[in-house]
């Protein structure tokens, strides 16, 4: 699980009018939240082994309505608004050239590089930065930690495996 709101391959690159929330650890969110404490950008190599073939794949330029799920999109250019809760991942660069509204993780194996649109994610942001360039918040984009939001996304690419077996204890 990410420990920061932004999380990338080579240090990001924000705009001084982006917000970068870390809200404290109160409620459910505590619950949610690694014991570890949250920094607001990390520098990892890209940190998530998931298999996004798996993921049902979406044309961003055809979807018109929200989505709830895990999505792997097809191009890298958001041109119209987008709106997904879950957990959405990107194999490619992802250009910003309007609004994206992302509730959970926002998963970018080359970089985010802002043109123009809004980038709004509650969750996190992970990107790899695979294409040498480094990934950036423009003026206008925010994005809130939020683990629940995070686990909530990581839960629809999970599966469970057995934990425990029920037994049948005889006393003599």
């Amino acid at each position: 699980m990410p420990e920061s709101p932004l999380t990338g391959g080579a240090p990001w690159s924000i705009d001084a009018a982006a917000t970068i929330d870390v809200p404290l650890a109160i409620g459910a969110e505590a619950v949610c939240r690694p014991a570890r404490a949250i920094v607001a950008e990390a520098r990892h190599p890209f940190p998530l082994a998931l298999d996004s073939l798996r993921l049902p794949l979406i044309d961003p330029d055809t979807l018109r309505d929200s989505l709830v799920g895990a999505f792997r999109l097809t191009g890298g250019r958001v041109t119209h608004p987008l709106r997904f809760t879950g957990m959405v991942v990107v194999d490619t660069e992802l250009v910003v050239e309007a609004d994206l509204r992302v509730t959970g993780m926002l998963v970018v194996r080359g970089s985010v590089q802002p043109a123009g649109g809004r980038l709004d994610v509650t969750g996190a942001v992970v990107s790899g930065d695979t294409n040498g360039r480094t990934s950036g918040l423009g003026a206008g984009d925010r994005v809130r930690y939020d683990a629940c939001a995070i686990r909530r996304a990581v839960a629809r690419v999970t599966s469970l495996g057995p934990t425990r077996t029920w037994t049948t204890l005889t006393v003599f």
